[in-house]
């Protein structure tokens, strides 16, 4: 079996899609027959033992929809992985990773022309797939429902959370620290400028807190607005307590996780939600919304509220107060981060493809 696999995603910046992307890839590509097929202008990274890649001639959503489904049926290939939620619209059998379908349940978290883009690309070119891939159940659930898709159809295949899998060492943290000239004690939040992260609740949040006492921790922000995606450009606004960041790297982000007392994430939907665990790894506890897929993935591991100001500051209050409570919820948080694997979810998303391509499962790994 052949596997081709659309690196158009090598050429976005990592989010969530991204990283799941290529950290699936960097593993079954080190254990299948694959062609890493880019478009033009787009990179890779070095991979180990030689896989093959190929760049085409076309560039971006061009080289997926009509260059991509040529250049695997001309290699030879039995399958063709797309990991980046869209799918072309010919060829094939292809695979297609959908971590969710919120810009079709909920278009005003974004901008029309992504919206529109997203029912085109997602919405009708998603049911042509051979097999769907997801991370959770819940979101199994709302792309079957929406699509209109057998569940049998889509696999769930879960996350990993490298490379947020352990705190960040102290001169890291330090370094930081300095160069971002961070408060002694902070909350950490992340998705500023995107509606759907609901950092406007975080900030309120603190607010409060503040008003009601004067030696609550600072507020640190993560993020930055995508005008393509979100449809609007929200500046960042800075304080003496509250500081926005932007955008910064691994590096930064673990020794972020790792130096603040608290995350709070009150997003409204996430198809899994990987933040309130990567803290965990990193030694911070989390205090996240009920949203979709909460329960699910963390299970036990962060503290589930509604959107309550009250409860939330005085469940902040307990666990950056109470150090005994605050490490029982890291503790449980770490527990539940260790069951969540890149591993795992290369075997999926690989014996997914070794069953499109007729191939039974059992010989996963050979």
């Amino acid at each position: 079996m052949r596997i081709a696999i659309n690196g158009r995603f090598y050429g976005a910046p990592i989010t969530g899609v991204q990283r799941f992307a290529r950290e699936v890839v960097r593993r079954i590509a080190a254990r299948a027959n694959v062609i890493v097929m880019l478009p033009r202008g787009v990179n890779g990274p070095p991979f180990d033992g030689g896989v093959p890649v190929l760049t085409g001639s076309l560039a971006g959503h061009l080289f997926e929809q009509l260059e991509f489904p040529r250049l695997a049926r001309r290699e030879g290939c039995d399958v063709c992985l797309n990991l980046s939620g869209t799918v072309p619209g010919w060829g094939g059998p292809h695979v297609a990773v959908v971590h969710d379908v919120l810009p079709l349940t909920h278009p005003e978290w974004y901008s029309p022309p992504f919206s529109m883009w997203y029912r085109w690309a997602v919405g009708r070119n998603a049911p042509l797939a051979a097999r769907l891939i997801t991370v959770s159940r819940w979101s199994a659930g709302q792309i079957a429902a929406r699509l209109g898709l057998d569940a049998d159809r889509i696999v769930v295949a879960g996350q990993g959370l490298t490379p947020f899998d352990e705190p960040a060492d102290e001169q890291t943290v330090a370094r930081v620290r300095h160069r971002y000239d961070l408060p002694p004690r902070f909350v950490l939040a992340a998705g500023y400028g995107d509606p759907r992260k609901n950092v406007s609740f975080a900030i309120e949040i603190m607010q409060e807190w503040w008003r009601r006492d004067a030696d609550a921790p600072a507020l640190v922000i993560l993020g930055q607005t995508l005008p393509r995606v979100h449809g609007r450009t929200v500046p960042p606004v800075s304080t003496e307590r509250l500081r926005v960041l932007g955008r910064v790297d691994d590096e930064e982000m673990r020794a972020l996780y790792t130096a603040a007392c608290a995350f709070v994430f009150p997003s409204f939907a996430e198809g899994f939600g990987r933040a309130p665990l990567e803290a965990a790894a990193c030694g911070t506890p989390s205090v996240v919304g009920p949203y979709g897929a909460a329960s699910e993935i963390l299970r036990d591991g962060a503290v589930i509220l509604p959107l309550d100001v009250g409860a939330w500051i005085a469940q902040l209050r307990a666990i950056t107060v109470d150090g005994k409570r605050r490490d029982a919820l890291v503790a449980r948080g770490r527990m539940v981060a260790r069951t969540c694997s890149w591993d795992d979810a290369a075997e999926r998303v690989l014996g997914t493809c070794m069953d499109v391509a007729g191939r039974a499962p059992a010989v996963l790994g050979v």
